[in-house]
């Protein structure tokens, strides 16, 4: 372990309650198409818009939000499905009002080549449905995970891979960390410089290596998130 894992784990020991680590209801919606909208629209704003965003949707298509927490994936005939949503699409014009409520764009600084978060959770939704990922159990059993998010990678604004990781998150991923600002500013102040997205996603899991000693039950999705309850707290 690096030394700066070892800074960041004492650091986190210290400002964290790892013994009470918890997910929240985000970490157990009940089908797959929640995680790619949540991962969609969670670039580039305050979580709380997210939250009203998608209990809005849920509602709006009577569509089941969450399982119960700390439960394992639904059976998957209790799941809607990827190709679900694609159809919601097919069904409407102007999704981005008629699905979301939300003319938000993934990436409104660009100056050529903007999408409207709506079209990009209709692309995301596509590439999965296309090599016929459907339910949490088939991105699970996906084969080839790593050719997988290199392609959603490449979708517009995806190119960080911090909406993918989170997307992984989400959907069940206990190795993944999303390397957003909140996680960015807390190793900042444990280590007193800025690190880059990929290197604060190794620090995290290389972290929770040295505590998970301490605490038997953590993941690098848990201590994740109990670095971004922390930081959304201060």
């Amino acid at each position: 372990m690096s030394n700066d894992a070892t800074k960041l784990a004492t650091f986190a020991n210290r400002q964290l309650c790892l013994a009470n680590a918890r997910l929240s209801n985000a970490y157990y919606y009940q089908s797959l198409p929640f995680c790619i909208i949540d991962s969609i629209y969670s670039l580039g704003v305050r979580y709380g818009q997210v939250e009203k965003l998608v209990c809005h949707f849920s509602k709006k298509f009577n569509w089941l939000m969450f399982r119960q927490l700390g439960s394992g994936f639904p059976k998957e005939s209790d799941q809607k499905k990827v190709s679900d949503l694609t159809k919601l699409f097919e069904s409407v014009q102007s999704p981005e009002e008629n699905l979301f409520n939300n003319r938000g764009y993934a990436n409104p600084s660009a100056k050529n080549g903007r999408i409207l978060k709506a079209e990009l959770v209709r692309r995301f939704a596509t590439e999965l449905k296309d090599v016929k990922i459907e339910t949490f159990q088939d991105l699970e059993a996906f084969p080839n995970p790593v050719a997988l998010d290199e392609k959603l990678c490449s979708l517009p604004a995806l190119k960080s891979k911090v909406a993918v990781r989170y997307f992984r998150m989400l959907a069940g991923d206990e190795t993944q960390v999303k390397p957003d600002r909140m996680v960015l500013a807390f190793i900042k102040d444990a280590l007193g410089h800025d690190v880059t997205p990929d290197y604060a996603a190794k620090l995290v899991q290389d972290a929770c290596g040295i505590l998970n000693h301490q605490f038997p039950p953590l993941t690098p999705r848990h201590l994740d998130h109990e670095i971004w309850k922390h930081q959304r707290a201060q």
